[in-house]
This record gives structure tokens, sequence and C-alpha cells, in this order.
């Protein structure tokens, strides 16, 4: 049957700007796709029971609760057909027209045993949440933030480039609508919410003027929450740090200018490691909380790829790196992967680097998997194992989408490594084509999980966008299907 989807035209604005469905109704949208129209031994996280998801992807993850059995909670971009409508513009495109009030910012937690769905209101202050999901736990309490447009940049836009109230966005060419996803002009800031189960918390949003960050991170060392952006306006890092009493207030780093990435970061005890991107270098720093000193490492100067170009023909645009902690006793190293090209071939695949706490690095070429394939969007888990009668282990995940052997569809691969060898197999599921929102947008980042971790057999995890189950529909500001799903790798 044909796609059913949101109401387009003027008749779409007035629905949209209008009225509003209560914040986790279900959302008018048939797809013509069964409910389990997921990829083989997959979970439901994004959890529209008769719909299928649009524009649903990037994911973040954090638990809260017993360390060996949490709730866990799963951030990720949502399009809110509540505030948003779409215009057909001919010649195959579609304007989008984003209301006050729009929130991509949903998230779901498995607190009952399924995953269950919510999305959250705009807080006082602005205008839209836009989007770039990031998570972490900090003294039981769950963290969640994304990037905002306040309420004087959306008034602003409006009266620059408005229709009817609302932000018109159109990739048409010659349109009189230059708006563009993710807008400088638009976008300040960033909002964060902190609760114990988020439906009910603390909003907390912060800017630098009118600068536009992209990205979005979060980690937790044992005293405060940082966050970590790109700044485009000033290509540099925007670190903030704080908690949901207390607010977020800047963090000075010698971070360089011509950042050209996201910035991600992670913490353990009082340290903070923070990665970015300089062109094809990228650097890894190190924050000691105690001594307030910071320490700089170049670990790649080949990040060439943030792409990857299909057998197919098509290519993904990607964010390209990852960074993640690897569980020792007394501690942890981190690992960093990256995409590069593969000699004069147009494949693309990952290399890594693993480095201590003095930030001294394995840089093995064995940390990398085949390069006769594309190899791209990696995500990094570590697994604390205790068999009884046996002395704690600990192993370390890696997981990425991978086209080898395929000519148009992709699979999910994953590797258990312990810094020497690299054994990459292919993960539960089925070879899917992904569906792209045009012309290359499936999703920048993914998250991991580990499930009944300290325990005797540990459960990897991945959250990843979901394009089984129909055949894709393609268009300029969204996809379908195109939802989120956990996809278990390996089981300890």
């Amino acid at each position: 049957m044909k796609n059913l989807l949101y109401p387009i035209g003027l008749l779409a604005l007035s629905l949209a700007t209008a009225c509003g469905s209560p914040e986790g109704e279900l959302e008018p949208v048939d797809t013509g796709l069964a409910v389990d129209a997921l990829l083989i031994g997959a979970r439901d996280v994004s959890n529209r029971p008769g719909f299928a998801g649009s524009w649903e992807s990037e994911t973040a993850s954090a638990p809260i609760g017993q360390s060996s059995n949490p709730t866990w909670f799963a951030g990720y971009n949502a399009g809110d057909p509540r505030f948003t409508s779409f215009i057909n513009v001919g010649g195959g495109h579609e304007d989008r027209l984003v209301c006050r009030g729009t929130s991509q910012m949903s998230f779901s937690n498995d607190g009952a045993g399924t995953w269950s769905r919510t999305r959250l209101d705009v807080p006082t202050g602005t205008a839209v949440l836009w989007g770039d999901p990031a998570m972490t736990t900090f003294q039981n309490t769950v963290y969640y933030g994304a990037l905002q447009i306040p309420n004087d940049r959306f008034d602003a836009e409006v009266g620059r480039v408005g229709f009817n109230g609302c932000l018109r966005f159109s990739d048409a060419p010659g349109t009189t609508f230059p708006e563009k996803m993710g807008d400088i002009n638009a976008l300040a800031g960033a909002c964060i919410r902190s609760g114990i189960n988020l439906s009910s918390g603390t909003w907390n949003c912060f800017r630098n003027g009118n600068d536009f960050f992209d990205g979005g991170s979060l980690a937790s060392t044992a005293s405060f929450v940082y966050a970590a952006y790109n700044n485009v306006t000033r290509k540099t890092v925007a670190l903030y740090r704080g908690t949901g009493s207390t607010g977020f207030t800047p963090v000075a780093t010698p971070a360089p200018g011509g950042v050209n990435s996201h910035v991600l970061i992670k913490a353990i005890g009082g340290t903070l490691y923070m990665a970015f991107a300089t062109g094809m270098r990228i650097s890894l720093m190190k924050f000691d909380e105690a001594g307030n000193l910071w320490t700089t490492l170049e670990v790649a100067s080949d990040f060439n790829r943030r792409f990857a170009p299909l057998k197919d023909g098509r290519v993904i645009r990607l964010r390209g790196f990852e960074i993640g902690l690897l569980h020792k006793a007394g501690g942890a190293d981190v690992a960093v992967f990256w995409q590069r090209q593969v000699g004069s071939t147009n494949f693309t695949t990952l290399r890594g680097a693993i480095c201590n706490s003095s930030l001294v690095c394995n840089f093995s070429t064995s940390l990398q998997p085949p390069n006769s394939s594309n190899n791209f969007m990696p995500s990094i888990a570590s697994a604390i194992v205790n068999k009884p009668g046996a002395p704690t282990t600990y192993r370390h995940v890696i997981s990425y989408w991978s086209d080898q052997s395929q000519t148009n569809t992709i699979a999910m691969r994953f590797a258990v490594f312990d810094g020497v060898t690299f054994n990459a197999q292919w993960a539960g599921g089925e070879n899917v084509s992904p569906c792209l929102i045009k012309p290359d947008y499936f999703g920048d980042y993914d998250a991991s999980m580990v499930r009944g971790n300290q325990l005797s057999a540990p459960r990897v995890s991945r959250l990843l966008t979901d394009s089984s189950g129909g055949a894709c529909d393609s268009r300029d500001y969204r996809a379908f299907p195109h939802h989120v799903s956990e996809l278990p790798l390996v089981t300890f």
C-alpha cells in the first residue's frame, strides 16, 4: 500500500501549529510496515506499536541503578509530527516546516522489562530541541543532552526566512527558503535534562552568545558532569561542567582552533578524556581534575574518511571516529578508533589506538578489520566478567557496520579484542539495505550497552538505526523505515 505520511501543505501547517499530541502519545504515521519489522534478533527500542519510525537515529545510552542489573536509558533523534510538517515542492523535493515546540529529543527505558518510549517537551526559553543526543549517569541520576534553538534565535530566523510563524527548511535548488538542517543562524547552545527517570527532572540550558554548537557528548567524573561540543562558529571545543542542581559553566581548555568534528568525552574517577579532529588529525586530551592539568597527544594523522562509499554506489556521511574506556584491574585504558581510506582503494576501514592513563599508546595494525570492504561507524563497549571460582577478566568489544562480501547491503560486525588481536565476526541479524535521508544520512553515531556487567555472563549489545522490514522511502528530511533497535552482539 502507499505510505500514509504527514499531511502536506497548509493543512499540515495548521495541524502542526494548532495542537500538539500529549507527551508520549503515538503519532499518526502509518507506513504499512508490520509491528515486528525489525532486524532478526533485535529488540524494539523506539517502541511505536503499529508504526515504523521516521528519522529515528543517532543513539546514546546510560544505566541507572544496580551496576549488575540497571535500568537502561536510550536517547535518540526522532522526528516530531506534532509541530513539524512537510510541503511537496516538486522535483522529488519537500520543504520542512519546524514550528515552536518541536522536540526531536526522545528516549526509551527498559525498567519494566521492555523498552518504553517518551518524548521530552521543550523547556522554558527554548523553542526547539534539535537532537544530537548525549547521555551519562551521575550520582544515580541520568543526564540527557541535546542541541537547542532558543526562543530569541527562533524569532530572529522566523523574521528573516520564516513561513507563517515557523522555520521553513529547503534543500530544493533555487529555493526562497535557504535554511538547512542544523542551520547555524538558529541553533545556539544546548539543553540537559537530569532526573531519576527523565520524565520528571531538571532542565539546564546554556549557550555562548549565538554560537552554533554541534554534536554533544556527556561524561561524569566523581565530582562533575561534563558536556562537550564543537563550537562551529569559533571552530574550537566548547566544554562545560556542573550538576543538575548547580547548573553548567564553561571550562577552559588548551584545545587548538580548527576543530572540525564532534568532540567526544569519557571519564573515570577524577580523569576526563576528550577526543576531537582538526583536519585529518585526531587529538586525545586528558584532564586531571585534582591537578587541574591537561595533557595532549596526537593519536591519528590519517583520519581521512568521514563517509563510507558503499559497493552499490551510495555514500553514507558519518562522524567517523569513537572513543571508549577499556576496563582493567585498577582503572581503565582509553581506546580511539577512526575511519581511514585503505591505500589507493576506495574502501573505508577502521584503525585503532589503545592508550594507558599516561597516554602511551599501542597502534598495532592488528587493531583493524579486513581492508577489502567498507567498515564504518564504530562503537566501543567494555565488560567486566566475574565467573565463580575464577579471577576477574575484562573483555572489550568494538562493533561497526560493514558491507564485506555484500553488493548493496550492510550488516553489523563486531570484534572482541585485548589490544593485540582483532577477530571480526558477523553479529546476529541479517543484511539490510540502509535507508538514507537524502542524500547520505543514516545517523552519525551509535551507543553500546553491557547488560549483567560484573556478573558471570555479561551481554554486549548495540543500539542502532534499523532499516529492515520494508521498502525504503527516502526523502530530503526523513526516511522510512528508520527506527531504533537493540541488537545483541555477544555474551561472555
